[in-house]
């Protein structure tokens, strides 16, 4: 089902959400604004966020309406946003309002070609979990734990790839929910965290958890990866 239908069906709540979360003046934008989403498509809402609203409040906030409308969210702030979305995405915005009117008619062609468009996306973000978990293995493959631990440059490297990793996994939490959710042997969650505690906490990571990480789970990760597909 479209985003913008689900949008319509579960809106109030979805605003209640947003207030109980601490955004303010939510403002709709993008494909389901422009009545051109499909399947696949994001949700992306622009709002204000709290004083000293940081990345992981949108991201916790995104997935907490993905969850509740069944479809990818984005949500973000004008400080938060690319430099080159500042330029049209507020001009852009309608406010999220009960009567604004959703959803516009889109032909069966766009929405089909919306869909292999998602689907290559889909694929882009498992490939890009595929090579960082490889490359982390590839650099730590021909060091044992002493030389690891005495070693910041590669272990500087390899936290990045994990990093990378991470992101990848959030934006398939946030855009393909039911994938993630059709697929729980894989850590999506925890793979995420472990992100956003590398990234908010860079100073205190523990060098013998990311040793294990790469020993244990990161082949682990991989193997399910190819067994999906």
């Amino acid at each position: 089902m479209r985003p913008s239908l689900l949008l319509a069906q579960k809106r109030d709540e979805a605003l209640a959400l947003l207030a109980q979360g601490g955004a303010a003046n939510p403002r709709l934008f993008g494909s389901v604004l422009r009545g051109t989403d499909g399947p696949g498509s994001d949700i992306d809402i622009l709002v204000d966020g709290p004083v000293g609203a940081s990345l992981a409040w949108s991201e916790a906030l995104a997935e907490q309406l993905s969850e509740l409308l069944g479809a990818p969210v984005d949500v973000l702030t004008e400080s938060g946003m690319a430099q080159k979305l500042r330029g049209h995405v507020p001009q852009e915005a309608r406010p999220l309002t009960p009567d604004l009117p959703l959803p516009a008619m889109v032909t069966a062609e766009t929405l089909e070609r919306q869909a292999r468009m998602e689907e290559k996306r889909l694929q882009d973000y498992l490939e890009d979990m595929r090579k960082a978990a490889n490359d982390a293995m590839r650099i730590a493959q021909d060091m044992d734990w002493p030389h690891f631990k005495d070693d910041e440059v590669k272990q500087g490297y390899i936290v990045w790839r994990m990093v990378n990793l991470g992101e990848a996994v959030a934006s398939i939490l946030r855009r393909f929910p039911a994938y993630a959710q059709a697929r729980s042997h894989i850590p999506w969650h925890q793979i995420r965290n472990m992100r956003n505690r590398m990234v908010h906490d860079y100073q205190h990571i523990d060098a013998e958890k990311v040793w294990d990480a790469v020993q244990e789970d990161l082949p682990e990760l991989v193997r399910q990866l190819s067994i999906d597909g």
